[in-house]
């Protein structure tokens, strides 16, 4: 099964968590081993100790007590005699360790022939090592031993210190491997905003400034392919003459009208308009609503003049229309229609509406230029009159 990169990512936590968690056992488990190991060597060297003192009891407690002869060692009353030349050496059992036992060879304790029993019930506690000594011509074993809960907590403060350690190691690897996961995610969330925003509408979102250096790059590299693609748009556009903002023709594919039209000798008529209140509406609601309201005024004057008619946007906020007929005789009722359609416009309570002029071909002039100098003119009149207005 095929995982996306974030599921690949997560997969890898909770595998790395399992393997972490063997590995604290492990580490555990074998230190532990270690630890009786090296507990056990230590027992050892302490039943050799007290077997080597149990050879020469000068290095134990010196009382100066009886039978002195020739017994090499014997238990009497729960004491160890044992006799070196003229002196005889005392062990009371609350000189050793609890942790030492010392048997004599038919079986006898330092608590005597009755408490043997109770001392290798004792010893079954212990673990530890039993060693055959001979002292003179007596044989004697000595049992030291230890308690298994202290030979495996021997260095249990060391152990515990190396298991939090890497417990401690193991989550940082962890919190670092999640949170470089939850960033990953969040610019992959970005990249998929970046590219369906860009491929839906051709434009790059605007970014939070969280995003990786990657991604920012990017959108910057995306931002000026859609730049570059807006101005091959706008080129191609205007090749084509038509205007990128209202899709109505551009001035350069409505002087090219004009000009044929004159061609065919035929009268006709051009209409002039510019838009009264534009610039507040820019300035009030900014230059995004005052394009909107340039493509409704478009929408408008659509609806207004016929499919016979060419309508263009001169420029700003500027229109032409090339009107079969003559506009002369029918130019009240043209303005009116204009200036009731562009009334409708809802632009946050100011009003749209416009200075209108016309000039009839051949009558107003025989060329382009004449046509355009006089229909300007006629704007310019109606303008300053719906001012005093």
């Amino acid at each position: 099964m095929r995982h996306s990169l974030v599921g690949r990512l997560d997969l890898l936590i909770k595998r790395f968590t399992v393997v972490s968690l063997i590995f604290v056992i492990a580490v555990a488990f074998l230190f532990g081993a270690a630890s009786y190991r090296i507990g056990m060597d230590g027992v050892a060297r302490e039943s050799s100790l007290w077997a080597s003192h149990l050879k020469d009891f000068k290095l134990l407690t010196f009382r100066e007590t009886e039978p002195r002869g020739t017994a090499y060692a014997l238990f009497d009353g729960g004491v160890l005699y044992v006799n070196f030349g003229n002196k005889a050496y005392a062990v009371y059992r609350e000189d050793l360790p609890e942790n030492v036992f010392i048997f004599s060879p038919d079986g006898e304790t330092f608590d005597g022939r009755e408490a043997v029993q109770e001392g290798f019930m004792k010893i079954q506690g212990y673990c530890g090592y039993v060693r055959k000594v001979q002292v003179g011509r007596s044989f004697w074993y000595v049992f030291v031993g230890r308690r298994l809960s202290s030979v495996l907590l021997f260095q249990t403060p060391f152990l515990v210190c190396l298991v939090v350690l890497s417990f401690a190691y193991a989550l940082a690897i962890r919190a670092f491997l999640v949170k470089t996961k939850d960033s990953l995610k969040k610019d992959l969330d970005a990249l998929r905003s970046l590219v369906e925003t860009f491929a839906e509408k051709g434009e790059v979102p605007a970014m939070s400034g969280s995003e990786s250096w990657e991604i920012r790059s990017l959108a910057k590299i995306m931002f000026d392919l859609s730049q570059k693609m807006k101005e091959v748009q706008s080129q191609v556009l205007q090749k084509a003459g038509t205007d990128e903002l209202t899709g109505l023709a551009n001035r350069s594919a409505f002087e090219e009208k004009i000009e044929n039209r004159i061609l065919q000798d035929r009268m006709f008529s051009l209409i002039f308009m510019d838009l009264n209140g534009f610039k507040p509406i820019n300035d009030t609601l900014g230059h995004d609503r005052g394009d909107e309201v340039l493509k409704e005024v478009a929408d408008k004057l659509k609806k207004v003049f016929r499919e016979c008619d060419f309508i263009a946007r001169w420029g700003g906020d500027e229109f032409a229309v090339l009107f079969e007929g003559d506009a002369e005789k029918l130019f009240d009722s043209v303005k009116g229609r204009i200036l009731n359609a562009l009334s409708e416009i809802d632009a946050e309570g100011m009003k749209v509406s416009a200075a209108v002029g016309y000039a009839v071909w051949p009558v107003d002039g025989r060329t382009s230029g004449e046509l355009f100098r006089t229909a300007d003119e006629r704007m310019y009149a109606d303008k300053i009159l719906s001012k005093a207005r």
